[in-house]
């Protein structure tokens, strides 16, 4: 069945559940496809960066371990620079 203009309900729901629908008086049996699951149970939501540059000489932990994510998180690459002399040396400057 296609239904050419799709009503869109967010829902959160925890457990077993059951949904139905009732409208005037009338009850409608539908097809119903979950188009995200977020684990509700899970711990608090992430409130750290969710864009980062990497590090150079150090590593970076975001601590989301058991939290849940409102986003993806865009890691950038790090900003690098190059630059040669006059015998020709190349060199290649990185910085965090």
């Amino acid at each position: 069945m296609i239904v050419p203009n799709p009503i869109v309900v967010p829902l959160t729901v925890s457990g077993d559940t059951v949904i139905s629908l009732n409208v005037a008086e009338n009850t409608h049996v539908f097809p119903l496809e979950l188009a995200t699951a977020i684990n509700t149970t899970a711990g608090a939501y992430y409130e750290g960066p969710y864009e980062i540059t990497s590090r150079v000489n150090s590593d970076l932990t975001l601590e989301t371990e058991g939290k849940k994510m409102s986003a993806d998180v865009v890691l950038h690459k790090v900003p690098t620079w190059q630059t040669s002399n006059e015998k020709g040396i190349t060199f290649y400057i990185g910085n965090d």
